[in-house]
């Protein structure tokens, strides 16, 4: 299920990395203090799987929904374990789809922050709204936690001034603390 070496061997053994990335999950209750003092607006832990196993050509839709739930549990272990000094952060797992290479876990530590993450609209990217009745929580089989939520868009990267110019494409899930809670 990875990529073959010259020797035939597979170089990543998915079963193996996806054991690795549950371990990586269920150990998020500890990650709050991985915050440097001071931080201001947010922090991420980027998912710790191999670009092969979870980007194109090699990607694997088992391994995909294996990794996209590893990130959903571990953001819902850090907002568990969230502590009173962290209760005003929000806790998202940001899935990108079907280039999984840039997901992650954030805490968001300034609403305002939060709040303006996801407007994302000049030449180099935009982010438009994808309809909740496509979510990815659906397509996968993903379990929500009680009170996260998802929210998609579509992202398109570019560089005009690239050597040639290029141009990306896919979705962004934000599955998480998206709603306001009162929070300071």
């Amino acid at each position: 299920m990875g990529r073959v070496d010259p020797s035939g061997r597979n170089r990543y053994d998915a079963v193996r990395k996806c054991r690795s990335l549950r371990r990586w999950a269920d150990g998020f209750a500890e990650r709050w203090r991985d915050i440097p003092a001071g931080q201001r607006d947010y922090w991420n832990w980027k998912i710790p799987m191999p670009r092969a196993l979870v980007s194109a050509p090699g990607a694997r839709l088992p391994v995909q929904k294996v990794c996209a739930q590893a990130l959903v549990d571990a953001a819902w272990r850090l907002s568990q374990a969230s502590s009173p000094e962290m209760a005003h952060a929000r806790v998202v797992a940001i899935v990108s789809f079907p280039d999984m290479f840039a997901s992650e876990v954030c805490a968001f530590l300034s609403e305002d922050y939060f709040n303006g993450f996801c407007e994302r609209d000049d030449d180099d990217q935009r982010w438009a709204p994808m309809p909740a009745s496509n979510g990815l929580a659906a397509r996968l089989g993903l379990r929500l936690p009680a009170g996260f939520q998802e929210r998609g868009y579509w992202e398109t990267c570019r560089d005009e001034t690239a050597d040639p110019p290029w141009i990306t494409e896919g979705e962004v899930w934000l599955i998480g603390e998206l709603e306001s809670k009162g929070r300071a």
